[in-house]
């Protein structure tokens, strides 16, 4: 058996780099899944910069019904 791996175009890394966050992933549409393991608050600042959203946490590690649920 195989498998694809697609990576990103862009990678943002760096200091200060979590203010452009909004602005890199707006073309990929309205909503997202943040993964933040058992700590939200510690990507608390990043998720501001994606502006208006929902956040939806899970325990552990998300599965692929995690997912479509963070989708529907």
């Amino acid at each position: 058996t195989g498998f694809v791996l697609q990576l990103p175009a862009r990678i943002l890394f760096g200091a200060g780099l979590a203010v452009e966050l909004g602005e890199a992933v707006a073309g990929f549409g309205r909503r997202a899944l943040v993964v933040t393991g058992s700590s939200p608050g510690r990507v608390e600042h990043l998720v501001d910069g994606l502006g208006p959203h929902e956040l939806i946490t899970v325990a552990g590690e998300p599965t692929l019904n995690d997912a479509r649920a963070a989708a529907s």
